[in-house]
């Protein structure tokens, strides 16, 4: 959040770009964000060409009726799409499925905004890693990794690794750009 203020202040862009589905990062005040693996706070139709679903739609959790699921579990009471009557799913990037799956995750969106890369709390052990170490590779962009236990990692041309914890690390960032007022209204 700091770090997305003080960027903006500056005349600057600044994107987030998240493998996270929680509304953490909402919540925060963050403004410029993608989330690559979907909302958890969304739901969408599993029938493909269903305007609720796949590759365009999705529907607010809130206005979904869970309750008759949570009070008695089965097939039937499982929740379904207002449009079609097909069931519901999470609005979550699955194991199966591609980046480019649905409009929300912008993974072009994500390419084009690439100038440098800030890898927080990854094991490097999830597909999307890999697609930003390769296409930060390509565009010769530089990918920073703050990991307390780096051990090496993935070798990959141009990731830098700091052996840090972030929540040391990113603050005394923001101390030496000048941004720790914005450090300051973030709390």
């Amino acid at each position: 959040m700091a770090l997305e203020r003080w960027q903006q202040a500056r005349g600057g862009r600044f994107l987030l770009v998240t493998q996270n589905i929680d509304t953490l990062h909402e919540q925060a005040g963050s403004k410029e964000l993608i989330k690559v693996h979907g909302s958890a706070d969304r739901a969408r139709c599993s029938q493909d060409g269903c305007p609720l679903g796949a590759p365009t739609g999705s529907i607010p959790r809130d206005r979904i009726a869970i309750q008759p699921f949570q009070d008695r579990p089965s097939r039937e009471t499982l929740p379904r799409c207002p449009r079609c009557g097909s069931f519901l799913r999470q609005h979550v990037l699955w194991f199966d499925e591609l980046y480019d799956g649905h409009r929300d995750y912008q993974w072009n969106r994500v390419l084009g905004a690439m100038r440098l890369a800030l890898c927080i709390g990854t094991s490097f052990s999830v597909g999307v890693t890999e697609l930003v170490l390769r296409a930060a590779s390509l565009r010769q962009v530089p990918v920073f990794s703050v990991d307390p236990g780096a051990s090496g990692g993935p070798r990959h041309y141009g990731l830098r690794q700091l052996r840090a914890k972030a929540e040391e690390l990113l603050p005394a960032v923001c101390v030496e750009l000048g941004a720790s007022e914005e450090l300051e209204k973030s709390g």
